[in-house]
Order: structure tokens, then sequence, then C-alpha cells
């Protein structure tokens, strides 16, 4: 029997999305409607749970605005209310004039309108007023410049002042100040009076602007009302207020400049079980935060800091990997002005290119330095962008401080550098990325890890006990890789770009980093079944394109780890494997 429901995909049905999924592992819960480029400024605002987005979204490179060195673009606080936004953008503007908001508190005053934004005390009322002017000028700035504004919905309740409607985000009495019920009143607004506060909010700015638009992104808070003056009980006050925005979000996402991500969905998601809040129940685990900011990242994908070099990424074993690579290369630098080509293949990758590059020369010979671009792909400045070929300008200047170090990550920038100036007339025809996704990452991902440390890792025996955080993790540097793919394949042919997926440390470095116990368990297995899970189902299109080369699984031991014969240094930690583990390889990353 035909019916409407007949084909829809397993998004569409609540028993295969919700039911039988992990909450870190749903499908196309968001798809974004327009793109983030580096180079766009974002204004964030909204309720406490903004915070969490802002952070997130510094911390993964975006341009988020802060004119005030606060975790929002300029010192608001929190903006509960599209009333509230609304009110600034109109203050901050100079449509109207608001006078009398400085409230007592302890002897000092407090910006009623800003009630936690300023932790060091004010003595004066007209010390308020200064403090504010300095503060719209701010909001101002961000106005005039933003390119997105992300702003997370709070509530529908607000106390207002009833002689100018002047709306607070905190009743009079709870923080600083007298409640006066007479003076203030009580406010919970309709989803009517919000969009039409929303819609004036747009004209106010853009007309600011000069008729500059810009484009949104909307969240709902997933954090409960603390206390309802509804006089509701405060489940049901609850559920009004967020019914009411998510609703609110849905409407105003009809436009094409609007786009809505569902943080409150999946943190409210009911296979959480309560887990996704702290034992108040209301606030948000920051495991939870980062299961959000995953699902985000996924579209928009994370841009790499400027000249920086996760510490982790600099223990004394890959260094020496690297250093040993490119002392190599010197040595066997053939190439002169005559014998210059005219194209080459450029090899981006980690510590794991040492033993790559070995076996690499080993297969093609003294032709090895005419054809092979050698790039520590961590001092690349803006991260990896596979677009263009890298360029001397591209290579990262570290300060000359005299710190350990950024000796060293000079030493890697300068033999970088030397390298690429040697193919900047050559046309790079090939790419190789080496590494970066599984391998000594699987330990990155489970916390701290240098020669001296090793995280502790949980023992599993299904797939269902997968850690949030190593989810998330690996989750996120997939959807890096994918999007660099993606770039890569925009000026190459696939047949032209290989990525070769970091290999596992060997069964012995495991068993001294990790002891017996863990070795045995058969921990690692599920996590290696649940990597390549996760493998295919975000890069599994470039896997059978041949660009994405995994580890074979006819180098991998009964306990998951790589066999000891490819261990670079048998009976030690050192995670990384010899050349005679990529040597088996070579032939299929050089077809074409």
């Amino acid at each position: 029997m035909n019916n409407p429901y007949l084909g829809l995909s397993d998004k569409s049905f609540w028993k295969k999305a919700v039911a039988e999924k992990r909450p870190e592992s749903l499908d196309n819960i968001y798809t974004k409607k327009f793109l983030i480029s580096q180079s766009d400024h974002i204004a964030t605002a909204g309720s406490c749970f903004a915070q969490h987005v802002s952070r997130s979204l510094k911390s993964n490179g975006f341009k988020v605005l802060d004119k005030e060195s606060c975790d929002y673009s300029a010192n608001y606080g929190n903006i509960y209310t599209v009333a509230q936004l609304l009110q600034l953008a109109k203050e901050s503007i100079g449509e109207i004039p608001i006078s009398n908001i400085a409230w007592e508190k302890d002897g000092n005053f407090i910006d009623a309108l800003r009630p936690g934004a300023i932790s060091s005390p004010i003595n004066s009322s007209d010390e308020v007023t200064e403090h504010r002017l300095q503060h719209l000028q701010a909001v101002r700035s961000v106005l005039k410049e933003l390119d997105v504004f992300i702003f997370t919905l709070g509530l529908t309740e607000a106390w207002i002042r009833r002689k100018d409607k002047v709306v607070f985000p905190s009743a009079p009495g709870v923080i600083a100040g007298k409640f006066n019920d007479k003076v203030y009143k009580f406010k919970n607004y309709s989803f009517d009076s919000i969009i039409s506060d929303f819609k004036e909010f747009f004209r106010i700015v853009k007309a600011f602007r000069g008729g500059k638009g810009f484009k949104t992104i909307l969240t709902v808070s997933p954090v409960p009302l603390t206390a309802t003056a509804s006089k509701q009980h405060i489940l049901v006050a609850n559920t009004y207020s967020k019914a009411t925005l998510r609703a609110v979000a849905a409407k105003l996402s009809e436009r094409s400049s609007i786009d809505y991500f569902p943080s409150y969905e999946v943190v409210t998601n009911p296979r959480y079980y309560q887990g996704s809040y702290d034992s108040n129940l209301r606030t948000v685990k920051q495991s939870t935060v980062d299961n959000v900011m995953k699902y985000f990242f996924l579209e928009h994908c994370p841009f790499e800091s400027i000249n920086t070099i996760p510490s982790e990424d600099l223990d004394i074993q890959c260094e020496e990997q690297l250093l040993e690579m490119y002392s190599d290369l010197q040595n066997n630098q053939l190439i002169t002005s005559e014998t210059r080509k005219c194209h080459h293949t450029e090899i981006i990758g980690d510590s794991h290119m040492n033993s790559f590059v070995k076996a690499l020369k080993t297969y093609v010979g003294h032709q090895f330095a005419n054809d092979f671009c050698i790039v520590d792909r961590r001092v690349i400045k803006n991260g990896i962008n596979p677009k263009k070929a890298v360029q001397t300008k591209d290579i990262c200047t570290f300060a000359n401080d005299g710190s350990a170090k950024n000796i060293k990550l000079n030493k890697f920038a300068k033999n970088a550098r030397e390298q690429v100036e040697r193919f900047e007339t050559s046309k790079r025809t090939r790419l190789i990325f080496v590494g970066g996704l599984m391998g000594d990452y699987f330990l990155r991902f489970h916390g701290t890890f240098t020669e001296k440390m090793s995280p502790e890792i949980p023992m599993i025996s299904c797939i269902n006990e997968i850690p949030e955080l190593f989810d998330s993790k690996i989750t996120q540097r997939l959807t890096y890789a994918k999007r660099i793919i993606q770039q890569a394949l925009t000026c190459l042919q696939p047949k032209d770009i290989r990525w070769i997926v970091s290999p596992l440390p060997s069964e012995s470095c495991a068993l001294i980093r990790f002891g017996s116990i863990y070795l045995n368990s058969n921990s690692q297995i599920v996590y290696n079944t649940y990597f390549n899970e996760l493998l295919d189902r975000i890069l599994g299109d470039y896997i059978k394109a041949g660009i994405i080369l995994a580890q074979p699984s006819t180098s991998i031991s009964d306990t998951g780890f790589s066999l000891d014969k490819y261990a670079i240094r048998v009976g030690t930690d050192d995670v990384h494997l010899n050349e005679d583990y990529f040597r088996e390889s070579i032939p299929n990353i050089l077809s074409r």
C-alpha cells in the first residue's frame, strides 16, 4: 500500500533516528543554510548558554568579535529576551535614551541592564552611566562590523518598568535594587510580540548599517527557568517558554538569511536520560556542550588557529622523527637550477612522515628530491589550504623569545621553508597527506599524551560504551579531513589526492603505555571497530575513490594494535612505525 512515509530517510522516524541512536551519533540533525567563512566577523549574544557557543567558536578559529574582553562580543551579559535585545540595539544607536539604571548593592552600584557583566564594584550611579556609555560604543561597533549574528533565545519572561517600558533581565531585589510593584511589572512575551520585536531589530540594525544585511543563526537555550512569576508550575512555565521560543526560531528561519541550529533538541534528547545536565537538572554538562558543538562543526568546519601548534604535538618522540626526516632531506637534495622540474608532489603531514618518506625514497630512487616537497603541517599559517601549493609566505615565523618551544618551532619552520623554496616555480600536480587521523591521535582523543604521559583509556566491551569525549573529538577530526579533501578536489582529480591514516602504535608500545590488562581486554578492538564505522560514514566516498588509505587489517594484531614487526623501536613506548609498514603501500599511494 502506498503512503507518504515510504521511501523517507531514517531521520524521519523516531525509532531509527532517536531511540536506536546514541546522542553522540545523530545523523543529519543539522544542515547549514549558508557558509561561514574564516573572514566573517561573528557576533554572539543571548542567554547563558550562548557563552558556550562563543567560547567554542573562538577555540576553533572563527573570527568572533570581542570588543570588551568577555564571553560575548560586547560585555552586555546575558540577554534573555528579544525585547531586551531590541532595546539594547535602539539604545546603542541613539533611538531611545534610558536613564536610572543604577541599582544599589551592598553600598555599591550595578548596571541593572547587565547585572552580572561587571565584576568590580562601582562606587556611584554616575560611574555606572560612564561605564554604560563606553559599553554602548562597543555595541555600536559590533552591530556595524558583524557579518554573522548568533543569538540564543533564552526566556519569554521579563520585568519592565511601568513608566517607560524599559526591560530588565532580572527582577529588582533579586541581585540588586528594591522591588516595588507600582514601579515594575511582570511580562511574559507571546509568540507574536517576539516575532515583531525580532523583525524590528533586523530593520533598525540594517538601517544603521546603511542597508547592509547580515546572516543570523538562532538557537534555543536548553537551560530551564530558575523560577517563574507566571503563577504556573515551573514545568508548565518552562515548557511554554521553550515551546514559544522554538516556534519563533522556526518561523524566523523561513528566511534565507536566518538559520536554526538545534542545540535545544540535542541536549533534551530523551536518550540522555537526564545525563546531559548536572545534578541540579539545569546546568548543561561540558561533555554535552561538546556534543552540541560537534554537530555545529560538522557543518561549519573549524579553522585551525594561526601560528599555533598543540603542545601535545611537540613531544620528544615526534620532534626526533621530524628532525631526522629534515636532516635526511638536506643530505639528499639533488635538485639544481638545471634539473628543476615543472611539476611536483606535495606531501603534508606530521611525524609519521619520517618513516613514510624513507620508504618513498627507497621506492622512487635518486629522483625523489626532484619530485617531492615535504612540509610539516604544523608550521603552516592558518592551517592547511589544499586549494594551492604551500609557499614560503605560508610558513609560520615564531617569536625569538629564547623559549625552548619556539626555538624548536623555528627550526621546523626553517626546514619547511627550505623545502618550499625549492619548488615555488614548479606546479603542484599531486597532494599526499600523511597522518593526523587515528594512530597516536587515538591516544590524544582520550587526554594528554606526551613521550612521558599516556591518557587513561577507558576499557569497554561494546560500542555503546564508547566515551563521549572520544566520539566527539574523533568525529571532529574526521570532519576536518573531509573539509580538506573537499577543498583539494576543487583543483585536483581524485587520483591525484591521497590521505594516509596514521597507523596505530605497536603492541609492545601499547603494553608499556597501557599495561597488560588493557591490552588483553579487547577494548582496542571495539575502539577500532567504531573508528572504522565513523571513517566509513564520514569519509566512505573517499575510501571508495582511493583517496583515503586506512591501516590494513593485516598489519593489526589480535589485541587491536599494530604488529611489533612494524615498531620503529620494538620494546619502547615510541608510537611510530618503521618504513617497512609504509613500504608495502607505496605502489598504491603513487598509482594514478
